[in-house]
């Protein structure tokens, strides 16, 4: 017994502190059947997401999905590696950290399993054939789009509340919306939008 237990403790305090350090996180609170991911309706900006229901002034989407990461080694590994995450990725206000919502080669899929490539077994532990088949996010809200910057500031409809210490980002509508209509927010005064316009 005593030598199964010398093995199984530190297996389980790895899965544990994989499972803590790589775990996906974010909400979807409406109904998925209340949006659908089309083409946007802004030229060369790929995927949008857009409300399949009317919904009200104020309702919670949810929040921001993705696996938290030092934003500092983050620029320096996947980054790097998979550059296209950037698009994606939600940067927080202290630069300390990110919610990186991307699979390993820096892809949105519909679900989230988590993980890291640059953690030993690290991907495996939360891929979907195992924790990953309990713990996973829906991505759908990481699609949200700004729109163009000619004048199309007055169809945000999306808001977001930052949270530094907890590290969530809430998405609330901030007016109501109509079935069919693309969902939309501000990225930020710091975003970078040199691609805009861009092939």
């Amino acid at each position: 017994p005593s030598l199964l237990a010398s093995f199984l403790t530190p297996v389980i305090t790895w899965v544990s502190v994989v499972f803590w350090c790589d775990r996906p996180k974010g909400l979807l609170l409406v109904p998925p059947s209340h949006l659908a991911v089309s083409p946007s309706s802004i030229p060369g900006a790929g995927a949008g997401l857009f409300a399949a229901a009317p919904m009200s002034d104020g309702t919670v989407l949810g929040t921001y999905p993705g696996v938290e990461r030092d934003a500092e080694s983050f620029v320096t590994t996947k980054m790097q590696d998979a550059p296209r995450c950037a698009e994606y990725v939600w940067r927080f206000g202290d630069d300390a950290a990110v919610l990186d919502p991307t699979d390993a080669g820096g892809e949105i899929r519909e679900v989230l399993y988590g993980g890291a490539p640059y953690v030993p077994l690290s991907d495996l532990i939360m891929g979907p054939g195992l924790l990953g088949r309990f713990v996973n996010v829906n991505t759908a809200l990481c699609r949200i789009n700004e729109p163009p910057p000619d004048g199309g500031g007055d169809r945000v409809n999306v808001r977001v509340i930052e949270d530094i210490e907890k590290r969530t980002v809430a998405m609330i509508l901030s007016r109501d919306v109509e079935a069919g209509e693309e969902l939309f927010m501000d990225y930020g005064k710091t975003y970078d939008r040199s691609t805009y316009g861009g092939p």
